[in-house]
């Protein structure tokens, strides 16, 4: 008995030194709250990791759903994927690469593109009007690029078709312009790059012209099949530049590709209004206020989408019909129909579309896929700066804890963050030294490289036992809430409109807790466990599109920078922040499973070591890039000598290798794979190379 009065007096003390309250009736309750949640309510490690992972494999699930593709035979007003894949089809039997200049791209392409638009033509009666114009341009133009080189191009191709009523202006009706191109690069499979875009925009144009229903009324709709896009955007700026129906052109629609297949991404657009239609229009959704606020530029509003996924195919002869799965064409098509008729439904906005004054801004983000959340910007700054002082409230006023204890939690928060941070770019460090790339063939199983040490170094300073793990918890929600809190404020005066992703992070999490902790135990795991889960998911979706386009980008970057340490950033913080989201939940876990989980991620960071040391870098379908050039030089104003040979730019990190052997020494082309012995000449530009 004594025991047990001994006991409650210190579990009281410790209440009253944590929180500095001196009410004894509050402290007898409260540590007897203490004791239950310390002694009777921890959360077993395999349930947080599983709620961790079912996070995740939802978010990884919506990122590839893809709808259901339309068949063929449906009526020709909606848009059909069996339709767009016969173009596809028959664009990719064309004979030859579409390179500019080919045959290919500048006779059989053409003719079979014009096949196709005349018997649209045909089918385009009153009160429908269907133009076509063949543009071959010539001229010339700067680039910004490689020092600023002058680009010059001569009988470049653009096939350009106009849809618009009879009853309207030529000249003058405002007009929206889709955009593809039909040229590949030097060897490019281009089925992604840009043929399917072809297929989009040709079955598009059916639409149109089968139902009158389809016919935009007071606006014009363009499409430009586009001849000349891989030469530096050749056709695009004869366009823009010479063709007398430029000055129609309101905005455009761009449709591009980096890889192959998946959900095309909306990563560029020039207006609010284009946005904003986009937001209700587009189906199934792939875009968020993030690419408006880093992209938006240019004096004519524009929107520019590009396939994203799978970006090893890029340029290489991988990129065939093959690798574009089933429905992502549909959802393309579908999502382009609904961004235009959402335009045409307000006739005047395309006259204001370029102004420079934008009285009526909005936020819009897409949950899923599945819809897309759209409200004014007034109403997002009156939301997040409500969500800042409500927090406030809660901090200062409504929260026991001291705030001598909050800021000890946000404290900790960096030095765990930090830790972390350093372990996952000294891991970085010696894979580069090691083996470096290691997980540019397989991301999915070889980038635990990273995450490993990443969750070792956050969990080697967690300080949580069995007897603070209530305090902790109170001290990790709101350092979190705090350090989240400090960022949005940062960007809501700079006027970012992302605010909204940082402020998640506040309102969710601390509110959840504020109104379920001090009702019951199993409540307080819930609000731990529900609280972080809507802006987690969010994250990761956003995270998982960045790693698909980053991932394959770092095989094209160049020898200069140092990719491991890339991804070890990038990892780093996906990793960390995922930790942080679930730390108060950790708190409530044993030590002793912190310490085992500890124990197996060590393990695990050597093992995936090893497995880093005994990988390739490349594999059949993500295959390693280098530029060759066959280049001949003429000295003759030096009174040199002309020389010739295979000039090799190395593309990624690893150079030439693992291929360096071949152009050993003694390799028969040896003689023809450095720079020539002999005088030196006495100017050069460039090492007198070409670039």
């Amino acid at each position: 008995m004594q025991d047990s009065t001994l006991h409650h007096r210190r579990s009281k003390a410790a209440e009253d030194t944590a929180y500095g309250h001196s009410s004894s009736l509050h402290l007898h309750d409260d540590g007897t709250s203490q004791r239950k949640r310390a002694k009777g309510h921890f959360v077993r490690l395999w349930v947080v990791l599983a709620w961790v992972a079912g996070l995740v494999a939802f978010t990884f699930w919506r990122h590839l759903w893809l709808p259901k593709p339309k068949s063929s035979d449906i009526p020709l007003h909606e848009f059909s994927e069996g339709r767009a894949r016969v173009f596809l089809e028959e664009l990719q039997s064309i004979e030859g690469f579409r390179t500019v200049g080919s045959k290919s791209n500048e006779e059989l392409t053409p003719a079979w593109l014009l096949a196709h638009l005349h018997t649209f033509q045909q089918r385009c009666v009153a009160p429908c009007q269907l133009d076509i114009e063949v543009q071959r341009p010539t001229g010339a133009f700067g680039l910004d690029f490689l020092s600023k080189f002058q680009n010059v191009y001569a009988n470049v191709t653009n096939i350009v078709v106009r849809v618009q009523r009879t009853t309207l202006d030529e000249s003058s009706t405002p007009a929206i312009l889709l955009s593809s191109h039909y040229d590949a690069a030097v060897g490019a499979g281009a089925a992604s790059d840009d043929g399917v875009n072809i297929a989009i925009m040709l079955e598009l144009l059916q639409n149109v012209v089968a139902s009158e229903t389809m016919l935009p009324s007071h606006n014009a709709l363009m499409f430009n099949f586009n001849g000349a896009e891989e030469t530096m955007l050749q056709a695009a700026h004869g366009f823009i530049t010479q063709h007398p129906w430029k000055d129609q052109v309101a905005a455009f629609i761009n449709l591009e590709a980096s890889g192959a297949g998946g959900r095309e991404l909306l990563f560029q657009t020039g207006s609010d209004i284009l946005a904003m239609a986009y937001a209700r229009g587009a189906p199934y959704p792939h875009a968020s206020t993030i690419a408006q606020e880093v992209f938006q530029h240019g004096e004519v509003a524009g929107m520019d989408f590009a396939y994203i996924a799978n970006g090893y195919v890029y340029h290489t002869p991988l990129d065939d019909i093959s690798r574009i799965q089933q429905g992502s064409i549909q959802r393309f098509g579908e999502n382009i129909q609904g961004t235009l008729a959402e335009l045409f439904k307000d006739p005047a906005a395309l006259h204001t579309i370029n102004s420079s004054v934008r009285a009526h801004r909005h936020v819009f983000f897409d949950l899923f896929g599945v819809v897309t959340v759209t409200y004014s910007e007034a109403v997002g700054e009156w939301v997040n700066y409500l969500v800042v002082v409500l927090a406030l409230v809660y901090c200062a006023i409504w929260s026991r804890l001291p705030w001598a204890s909050k800021w000890q939690g946000v404290l900790q928060l960096i030095k765990m963050n930090a830790l972390a941070f350093t372990a996952s770019m000294s891991m970085a460090g010696l894979l580069l030294v090691l083996a470096p790339m290691s997980w540019y063939a397989s991301p999915v199983t070889h980038l635990w490289v990273f995450i490993f040490p990443t969750v070792v170094g956050y969990l080697t300073v967690f300080p949580c036992t069995e007897t603070s793990a209530v305090q902790w918890t109170e001290m990790f929600v709101e350092g979190l809430a705090l350090l989240w809190m400090a960022l949005s404020v940062l960007l809501m005066v700079a006027g970012v409109q992302s605010a909204y992703l940082s402020i998640s992070w506040v309102l969710f999490p601390l509110f959840s807790y504020a109104l379920f902790h001090d009702i019951a135990t199993t409540r307080t795991t819930l609000a731990l466990v529900v609280g972080p889960a809507i802006p987690l998911v969010y994250f990761l979706q956003v995270d998982f599109m960045v790693l698909q386009v980053f991932i394959p980008i770092m095989g094209r970057v160049g020898n200069i920078l140092p990719v491991d340490c890339i991804m070890a950033v990038l990892l780093s913080i996906l990793t960390t922040i995922t930790l942080s989201a679930i730390t108060p939940l950790l708190c409530l876990v044993r030590p002793s499973s912190l310490h085992v989980l500890h124990k197996y991620t060590v393990l695990g960071s050597v093992a995936s070591v090893v497995v880093a040391i005994l990988s390739n870098s490349y594999s059949a379908d993500c295959p390693k890039r280098l530029g060759l050039n066959h280049i001949y030089r003429n000295f003759s104003q030096l009174n040199l000598p002309d020389d010739w040979g295979m000039w090799i730019n190395a593309c990624d990190y690893l150079g030439l290798e693992p291929l360096r052997p071949a152009f050993a020494s003694n390799s028969k082309w040896s003689h023809r794979l450095h720079a020539p012995a002999g005088p030196e000449a006495p100017i050069t530009i460039f090492d007198n190379f070409p670039w």
